[in-house]
């Protein structure tokens, strides 16, 4: 939960927030949370099953580059790799997930990497106006990647 523009949190706000850490949420807050780092950009404190990632400064870039090391795969869902204008969201879908991928670059993505935190055997690629593609899934340490050798403006992974 983003928590940056927060000056200072209202107790009533710190408590909601702290509630969701506590579940094993992850709160990203500026300054105004309490204690920030003197000398790296951000410092992690653990709070009950979750934990709080204070910044000394945030700015709205750092804090999108810093996602990925903030975030395990399991509370983001999927992260992909070597795709800086790629989107994606992933949802339930029947006894599997979906995972959406929009492309906003002018031209296809190429090598794209997907790790998703569960136990899936088999992942299909849906790309518009082709058949459904078989993807090898190479499973490790409860994570499961697939790699797109290109992806034009969309497609979709279909994890099962």
């Amino acid at each position: 939960m983003l928590a940056l523009a927060l000056t200072p949190p209202s107790a009533a706000e710190r408590g909601i927030l702290n509630a969701f850490a506590q579940r094993g949420g992850v709160v990203i807050a500026g300054p105004s949370w309490g204690h920030p780092p003197a000398g790296d950009r951000y410092a992690e404190r653990p709070l009950g099953k979750g934990r709080a990632v204070v910044y000394r400064d945030p700015d709205p870039e750092s804090v999108a580059r810093d996602l990925k090391d903030i975030l395990s795969p399991r509370e983001m869902g999927v992260v992909a790799f070597n795709v800086p204008s790629v989107i994606t969201y992933t949802a339930g879908f029947g006894p599997g997930l979906l995972t959406h991928l929009l492309n906003y670059s002018n031209s296809p993505a190429e090598s794209i990497t997907l790790r998703v935190h569960g136990r899936f055997q088999s992942a299909k690629l849906l790309l518009p106006g082709a058949a459904p593609a078989d993807l090898p899934v190479k499973t490790e340490d409860g994570s499961a990647d697939v790699s797109i050798p290109r992806l034009p403006l969309w497609g979709a992974v279909l994890w099962r």
